[in-house]
């Protein structure tokens, strides 16, 4: 089974894909998707109650995704557990064979759900990646080969003086790769992963890119207001809307992304989302001329 440890490791520019997840997910509409993408990327992310919206554990997704011999880069958020349920879905996640992580600081239930769960405050993100490493070491003294462990990270242009002391701290407790949120804004994002290359960062970890496939304004929108820390600049939405077909758009768009983002010095891969569906997340990459099936 292809995984994204290797991805990064090896290959010139990696790819993976967000699963979409509903609250009435089931294993053969995961299986649905992870055959559509797989064939495409190098891993399938699995989100925790993705948009807001309670939905199968990434724990149990994973585990289909395995059972596929898909590789799943599994997400888990602070937020939502406890240490000790924290510490319990890193081990089950080794004990299925999950080797890629993506930890999060996760954020509320949007007020609409009802009732609202309790914030969980039991650990910081930095402590989760910490907790995550110790296991991952005292994994690589049995047969098992231990997590990728990946953290997330906000696209913006940096002070000159910036040293990056929140994704630092990530990085000292364990990160091993850095996922930005959605950037359109190629110029920010160059001079992003320029000053990560300047703090000599990327000696110690991999950057992934996070790129949305779009089907009209209306979604960009909605990617932009309910997603934290989105960039999608104004022209992308009026070349959305002025489009004859905004779904061929999108995907035009997220392909040029993906092409300017694969040039990018520093850039080891991307993560593609999309509010469509799979589909439109293949016709991308195609389009992009990065992968083909």
């Amino acid at each position: 089974m292809k995984t994204f440890r290797d991805a990064i490791r090896t290959q010139e520019f990696a790819l993976s894909a967000e699963l979409s997840l509903t609250p009435d997910s089931d294993a053969g509409s995961i299986i649905e998707q992870a055959r559509i993408l797989g064939p495409y990327v190098d891993a399938i992310q699995v989100t925790e109650n993705q948009y807001g919206a309670i939905h199968i554990s990434p724990l149990a997704a994973a585990s289909i995704l395995i059972n596929e011999s898909i590789d799943p880069v599994m997400q888990l958020s602070c937020c939502n557990r406890n240490r000790a349920a924290l510490i319990g879905d890193l081990l089950g996640a080794s004990a299925v064979g999950v080797s890629s992580l993506l930890l999060v600081r996760g954020k509320k239930m949007p007020d609409s759900y009802q009732p609202q769960p309790s914030l969980v405050t039991d650990v910081a993100v930095d402590e989760l990646i910490g907790t995550a490493k110790v296991i991952e070491e005292n994994l690589e003294s049995t047969s098992t080969a231990g997590f990728l462990i990946g953290a997330v990270t906000r696209a913006h242009v940096p002070k000159s003086d910036w040293a990056a002391p929140r994704l630092l701290r990530k990085i000292d407790a364990g990160a091993q790769f850095v996922q930005t949120q959605i950037c359109f804004d190629m110029n920010v994002m160059r001079k992003f992963v320029a000053h990560l290359v300047h703090l000599k960062l990327l000696r110690r970890c991999s950057v992934v890119a996070d790129v949305a496939v779009m089907q009209s304004a209306e979604s960009a929108r909605w990617i932009r207001d309910n997603l934290s820390h989105v960039l999608i600049p104004n022209d992308v939405i009026r070349r959305l809307e002025r489009a004859e077909d905004p779904e061929r758009e999108g995907i035009a768009i997220a392909s040029e992304r993906l092409q300017e983002i694969a040039g990018i010095p520093g850039v080891s891969g991307a993560n593609l989302i999309s509010v469509g569906g799979p589909q439109m997340i293949v016709e991308a990459i195609e389009a992009s001329g990065l992968r083909g099936a």
